[in-house]
């Protein structure tokens, strides 16, 4: 599964879980930049979000909702995050 298809997964899993509000504040400016595997049971995923602010919520309210979301849809026993600020005139 390509990143674009995967966050879609996992957006999609976090529309029905979070409020809207939270949702489109949060989640829905994120991106994943890359995915590495790291054995057959774990991945390394790369979240890119807006600011550094978004970075600390992420990490401090969602990041258990999107783990979850991550191990439902690709079937691995545990996801690893890293989250990081894109660049604004990257095109993500």
């Amino acid at each position: 599964m390509d990143s674009e298809s995967l966050w879609q997964s996992i957006s999609g899993e976090l529309g029905v879980t979070l409020n809207g509000p939270n949702f489109s504040a949060w989640i829905r400016p994120c991106t994943i930049k890359s995915i590495n595997p790291i054995d057959d049971t774990r991945l390394l995923i790369e979240i890119l979000t807006p600011s550094a602010y978004h970075v600390r919520t992420i990490e401090e309210r969602f990041y258990i909702n999107i783990k979850e979301a991550s191990e439902k849809i690709t079937h691995k026993k545990s996801i690893n995050y890293s989250i990081s600020i894109f660049n604004q005139q990257q095109d993500c």
